[in-house]
Parts: C-alpha cells; sequence; structure tokens
C-alpha cells in the first residue's frame, strides 16, 4: 500500500482533541474519524471540492443543513458535523455500507451503485483506521 504513515500522523495530530472529544459524544471508533479526516482532506481545514464538499471531513452543505451545522468551515464545527454524520449512517449500515453512503450518497447505496472513486475512498479509509489501530498496538 502507499501508506505514508508520517503524513497521516501529521494530517490528523491538530485535530485529535475535537477526534477523541466528538467521537466520544456520539459512540464512533476515532480512528475510524481519524481516517476519514486524512482520506478527505489530508488534514486541510479549507479543502473545498470541485462538487462543494467542505473542509476537513469534506461535508457536503446540503449534509450539513440535514445535521444542522452552519459553518463547517470550522474545524471543530466540521468534525462535529461529520461525527454526528457517520454515527447517523453507521447506525443504518455497517461499516463499509456507511463509508459507502458517506462517499457516494445513500442512494447509491440503496441502488447497488458503488461509483470507482468510492470504492477507492472505502480501501484508504479502512487501510488507514488499521494502520492507526496497528500502530496503538505497537507502542504499547
Amino acid at each position: 500500500s502507499d501508506l505514508k504513515p508520517r503524513q497521516v500522523r501529521k494530517s490528523i495530530a491538530p485535530w485529535k482533541s475535537y477526534i477523541s472529544q466528538y467521537s466520544s459524544q456520539y459512540d464512533v471508533d476515532p480512528d475510524l474519524v481519524s481516517a476519514i479526516v486524512y482520506a478527505e482532506s489530508k488534514g486541510d481545514p479549507f479543502r473545498i471540492s470541485s462538487v462543494g464538499a467542505l473542509g476537513l471531513m469534506q461535508i457536503m452543505p446540503a449534509t450539513a443543513d440535514f445535521m444542522g451545522f452552519d459553518n463547517v468551515l470550522d474545524p471543530e464545527e466540521n468534525i462535529k458535523a461529520g461525527v454526528k454524520y457517520i454515527a447517523w449512517l453507521l447506525s443504518r449500515y455497517g461499516e463499509h455500507h456507511a463509508l459507502w453512503a458517506w462517499n457516494a450518497g445513500p442512494t447509491n447505496v440503496h441502488k447497488k451503485f458503488m461509483p470507482y472513486e468510492t470504492r477507492k475512498f472505502i480501501v484508504e479509509v479502512l487501510s488507514v483506521k488499521t494502520f492507526l489501530k496497528e500502530e496503538k498496538t505497537d507502542l504499547s
């Protein structure tokens, strides 16, 4: 895999406190959240995608509205909105399908349509999550 451990750690380090706070609040694995942050923005809080997804977790404006957030370019609000949304998806789907819905939208999950980009996204998130778990094990 082309995983870059130093880049992963550097990308998520500034956001660790928000990630742990909101992962705990919404009962989501913080390594999963960290992996989404890395896959979506490489830790850039000002990232805006070509389709208008915003910030660290690349929240779509419609998703932010749906989740009740109005300033997702604020890093804390972005992570809180993202964790709340992935928690909502996880409560409806298993992890793999939640990531599919996160990236491609729930409609595509129901249509059983997975874009190539989504397949790559899921692989990246799960490999970063695994790396973060293994790193914790190695340190103990």
